[in-house]
């Protein structure tokens, strides 16, 4: 066996059995995301539109827009989603549309860490989901 092999065979049965761990624990815990196994990769998927729809997103990003001083940006409503979880839950994911196409109303969260740490993460995103409110998002 060349060097190494053992080590990654063992860290992606560590990030498939990871990606099962997230995979129950939103179906358990967050029904208001719903998430879609990756294959081969240390990323995972996560469809937010329950939670746009919850906190009224594109509201926000509408009222942010034209409120917002003139030298700032506008914002878009996955960008509230993504404000939202970083200000509630303090977990920060990647915008899915800035994938491309279809990206939209979905998340990137990076399980390539430890167990503990994805449980953390996940388990301050469903405090956040329980009853979910939009308020100082920025």
């Amino acid at each position: 066996m060349a060097e190494g092999e053992e080590w990654l065979r063992q860290a992606n049965e560590y990030v498939s059995d990871t990606h099962d761990f997230v995979v129950s624990f939103v179906h358990d815990k967050i029904p208001l995301l719903k998430v879609h196994r990756a294959q081969g990769t240390y990323l995972t998927w996560l469809d937010v539109t329950g939670v746009a729809d919850r906190i009224d997103s594109k509201k926000l990003a509408a009222d942010y827009n034209r409120t917002k001083p003139a030298n700032m940006p506008a914002l878009t409503p996955e960008q509230m989603v993504e404000r939202f979880f970083v200000k509630t839950a303090k977990v920060h994911l990647n915008q899915g549309a800035s994938y491309g196409k279809g990206g939209e109303n979905h998340m990137r969260m990076n399980i390539g860490t430890s167990r503990k740490l994805v449980e953390q993460a996940l388990t301050n995103m469903a405090n956040a989901c329980k009853n979910p409110v939009a308020t100082n998002l920025f």
